[in-house]
């Protein structure tokens, strides 16, 4: 099966359904099903998204048929239903929902800003630990009498020491 954008004529995704016997897609035009049916082995359907994405895999002992359910007709009047598209109404609608888009939007923008606080906290807090763990180092080797701060033509007296001797000082 090949999946092709409508309006640009590109191909978005090829797929492959071995032995299928039917291709139906739903009402809304937004899924697929390809279905193996009444064979003796490998019975069952697959779902794709219209994109060609496979959503889902149903394998059956036996299946007969697949069909979609029929699209429910709305549970509004016809005239109700035609007084919610007024513009007015779609500009309230649109006003609330943008509002709670953008208070949704913000929300997740300080999570994501605490977050990364804490990642820098963190990190800052490990940094001075290792800070600290390099002035003990250094205060060891002072110890042993070997000068790190000392420029590049210093000589130095080099001593062989256990490491349990080194880390007990």
């Amino acid at each position: 099966m090949t999946f092709v954008d409508a309006e640009t004529g590109d191909i978005t995704s090829e797929a492959d359904h071995p032995m299928c016997t039917q291709v139906l897609w739903d009402p809304t035009g937004r899924y697929l099903a390809t279905v193996t049916d009444n064979q003796r082995i490998e019975n069952g359907y697959r779902l794709w998204s219209f994109h060609g994405t496979e959503l889902l895999e149903e394998r059956k002992q036996s299946l007969y048929q697949f069909a979609w359910r029929p699209r429910p007709k709305g549970l509004l009047p016809k005239d109700k239903l035609e007084s919610l598209k007024t513009p007015k109404l779609l500009k309230q609608y649109r006003t609330k929902f943008r509002k709670e888009d953008r208070s949704t939007r913000d929300e997740n923008l300080l999570k994501k800003l605490a977050e990364k606080r804490e990642i820098r906290n963190n990190y800052a807090q490990f940094v001075l630990s290792q800070a600290e763990v390099l002035e003990r180092d250094n205060e060891r080797l002072k110890a042993l009498g070997i000068d790190i701060e000392g420029g590049e033509n210093q000589e130095y007296e080099f001593q062989t020491i256990s490491s349990k001797q080194f880390f007990l000082e």
